[in-house]
């Protein structure tokens, strides 16, 4: 009844909404201006002279508004995982990595002009997130369909098939723009058939979790496939970019055994470490001296030597940092900070949401990012590991967890794949 009561109240808020917009001039021209003109001009080709690009930012009433789009499709969503008996757990979580891809990969398509209107505006961020939750709720629908249809395993396999193969070919048919060639499809989903009944059997048929991250992963070979037609610009982006956030993630983990097995690292001896490490980036950015160098790195050496020696007391709760879950949150953020650090500092690009450009023009570097990435993902983890309710509520935990974890790779992805194909 309680559920009832909410969607009722979510319908309520959104017809008043339209109504509002429809009916009252100043909520219409409110609307055109802080929410559909950022994402038409969004929308824009580059040097397209007839496209006023002004509104091509996130501003402060938007992001207001998506945040609490966010919190209602968050509660949507996890009543009707509930009400399909769709458990939410890790398994969970990394079946749904391949849709997070997705996102990145199909936003940057749309960056390389592969769509027109209409289409092209459900894109595009922050729509985007609609479209691939959409998407990812088809699947898991179809999922739960086929686990608990009667017919045999053999006519759905046959059924899903001719389906994939089917609604492709009418995509590329219709579909304006070059895409790759129905046959390579084909083959792609054969072969994807062929392998799930050679290592998975039916099981994909009869677990729509298992059903979910197949379908996803072959939606993205598609997306990616479709858009390395492009021209590969900048290919080392990707790679640095996954170093840094694997580095990172590696030392999180390291971090994290050495506190709550062996005690927390001489602060003294870190504030020298920080200091020396500052000190060799000035040296090598100045004048480069190679006697300097040698000082600096020995005293780098030292100070870590030492704070892991002159060690504090153990802190068990670091712990929890080895969970994998938080660690691919962990990685997930990092690789979106490094693609904004890289792409602003190396590459030109600009930032367009409000609060990570205030940080940037305040340090006058994206590297920031990076640590303010650690510390978000890290207050939220303390957050979730000291709710006084977490047994009770762990599939909620555990979406929360999948959103935050889409906020980071979703956007990481497609600004690596846009600087790797210049788009």
């Amino acid at each position: 009844m309680e559920q009832v009561q909410r969607i009722q109240y979510v319908i309520g808020i959104l017809v008043l909404t339209i109504l509002a917009i429809s009916f009252v001039p100043q909520v219409n021209s409110f609307w055109e201006e802080y929410f559909v003109s950022p994402i038409q001009s969004d929308a824009c080709e580059v040097g397209d002279v007839d496209c006023d690009k002004t509104g091509a930012k996130y501003n402060i009433y938007n992001t207001i508004a998506y945040g609490f789009c966010f919190f209602i499709f968050f509660t949507i969503i996890n009543e009707l995982l509930e009400y399909w008996k769709i458990v939410i757990d890790d398994k969970f979580v990394f079946n749904s990595i391949p849709l997070l891809i997705l996102g990145g990969v199909v936003r940057t398509l749309e960056d390389a002009d592969a769509f027109e209107p209409p289409i092209q505006y459900i894109m595009i961020s922050p729509l985007i997130y609609g479209t691939i939750t959409g998407i990812a709720l088809f699947f898991i629908a179809l999922g739960v369909w086929l686990s608990k249809s009667e017919i045999d395993s053999k006519t759905k396999a046959i059924g899903l098939i001719s389906f994939a193969i089917g609604s492709y070919g009418i995509w590329w048919y219709f579909a304006p723009g070059e895409w790759i060639h129905p046959t390579s499809w084909v083959l792609i989903v054969l072969s994807a058939a062929a392998l799930t009944a050679e290592f998975l059997r039916s099981k994909p048929l009869k677990d729509p979790v298992i059903f979910f991250g197949i379908a996803s992963t072959l939606l993205v070979i598609l997306a990616y496939l479709n858009l390395s037609q492009n021209e590969l610009v900048n290919p080392e982006m990707l790679w640095d970019t996954v170093i840094i956030a694997s580095l990172l993630t590696v030392l999180i983990w390291l971090s994290s055994w050495f506190i709550s097995n062996h005690g927390i690292p001489n602060i003294m001896f870190v504030l020298l470490f920080v200091l020396f490490s500052f000190n060799l980036y000035l040296v090598r950015e100045v004048d480069n001296n190679s006697t300097m160098i040698m000082f600096m790195t020995i005293g780098i050496l030292i100070s870590l030597i030492g704070s892991l020696i002159f060690s504090h007391s153990k802190w068990a709760p670091a712990a929890h940092m080895l969970n994998p879950l938080y660690l691919t949150l962990y990685f997930g953020h990092f690789v979106d900070g490094s693609a904004t650090y890289l792409g602003i500092d190396n590459y030109g690009y600009v930032e367009k949401h409000v609060l990570p450009t205030w940080f940037i023009e305040t340090f006058g570097t994206a590297i920031v990012m990076l640590p303010l990435k650690f510390l978000v993902v890290t207050g939220v983890i303390i957050a979730l590991e000291n709710e006084e309710h977490k047994e009770d509520q762990k599939q909620m935990i555990s979406l929360l967890i999948l959103f935050l974890l889409a906020l980071g790779l979703g956007p990481g992805t497609r600004d690596i794949l846009r600087i790797v194909f210049g788009t």
